[in-house]
């Protein structure tokens, strides 16, 4: 089940970046799939800047899979035209893939039939 950011409430956005922030600052590391890590070495995206995605952010959508919160987050610096964008599993402290967007993507043929305005986040 999904919800993309228009579908929010800004105390549903509040309460995610505040989950985001403290699963960050948990004192373990944060790990990789293997999937994430095939992701990095295809298009070329360090460590370093999925890091950095996950201190200056956009919120695209929320995902719960099973009992898992999910965050696709979209980073705010300029890669050549490109932004990089992470899945990050908010209770595991793990990212689950990578990928680049350019910069003027901005989703023109979203689909919000696939994602549940009706999810309720923080309850």
């Amino acid at each position: 089940m999904k919800k993309h950011i228009i579908q929010m409430t800004k105390e549903e956005v509040k309460i995610l970046r505040d989950r985001i922030r403290k699963s960050i600052n948990m004192r373990r590391p944060i790990t990789l799939t293997k999937h994430c890590k095939d992701r990095m070495n295809e298009k070329n995206i360090a460590m370093y800047d999925m890091i950095m995605v996950l201190k200056d952010y956009d919120l695209i959508e929320y995902h719960l899979k099973d009992s898992d919160e999910r965050v696709l987050l979209r980073g705010k610096k300029d890669y050549d035209g490109k932004n990089i964008c992470i899945s990050y599993s908010v209770k595991e402290k793990r990212i689950i893939t990578t990928y680049v967007n350019k910069l003027d993507d901005n989703h023109n043929t979203l689909d919000l039939n696939n994602y549940n305005e009706k999810i309720l986040i923080g309850v």
